[in-house]
């Protein structure tokens, strides 16, 4: 059956919303500190294998154009209207970002749900500490999790399905994450949102074929 792991995996991560921010309010301050230290930590270290895995050059060329893309259409400036969405953004791409959303949602989509499987048991773990620091509405997480995964695996029936190429996902997906990282670390402000452009520029590499 298509889409199990899709919708398994916007359930973990509605449902480890939903808990994380219940034990929010029983948690310190200082202990939701070091918590977003770790999560940063982790988030770099991703980062890290994703860019080394992929193709830098083209993953580079990718997130710049993207945020070229984002800067024009104040994609940053249009989130900032909606109170503190910083945590959301920062969990969905976490959550829709990797070889496991795209490989997984593919197969998920022939009825293969495995990775997204083992995916949603991460992403829930994922969104309890999300949801721990930023409150309930890392929740909305979920529905960008729907989106994203859904879409992949809708788009990849109607295209008879095939092996991705992953190398410009990896690169440019870890140096957008690789911001995250350093934004919850406090080390700098940046406009994360402005580079989500990046990714509807990742498939034309496909047709481009150099």
């Amino acid at each position: 059956m298509p889409f199990v792991g899709t919708l398994t995996n916007a359930l973990s991560v509605a449902i480890g919303s939903l808990l994380g921010g219940i034990l929010g309010g029983f948690i310190s301050e200082r202990v939701k500190e070091n918590i977003l230290k770790i999560l940063s930590i982790i988030t770099l270290a991703i980062s890290f294998k994703m860019v080394i895995d992929g193709d830098i050059v083209k993953g580079a060329a990718t997130v710049l154009l993207g945020y070229m893309v984002g800067k024009s259409l104040r994609l940053s400036d249009f989130l900032e209207r909606f109170e503190n969405m910083g945590g959301v953004i920062a969990s969905s791409v976490l959550f829709c970002t990797g070889p496991m959303t795209v490989l997984g949602s593919i197969k998920d989509a022939f009825g293969d749900p495995e990775i997204l499987i083992i995916k949603a048991l991460l992403d829930g773990f994922a969104s309890v500490t999300f949801a721990s620091i930023y409150g309930y509405k890392i929740i909305l997480s979920s529905l960008v999790v729907l989106t994203v995964q859904g879409g992949i695996g809708l788009a990849s029936i109607l295209i008879g399905g095939g092996n991705p190429e992953l190398t410009v996902l990896n690169s440019a997906g870890g140096m957008i994450l690789m911001t995250i990282a350093f934004n919850l670390m406090g080390f700098w402000k940046f406009e994360t949102a402005n580079l989500l452009m990046a990714f509807p520029i990742i498939p034309l590499w496909y047709f481009l074929r150099f």
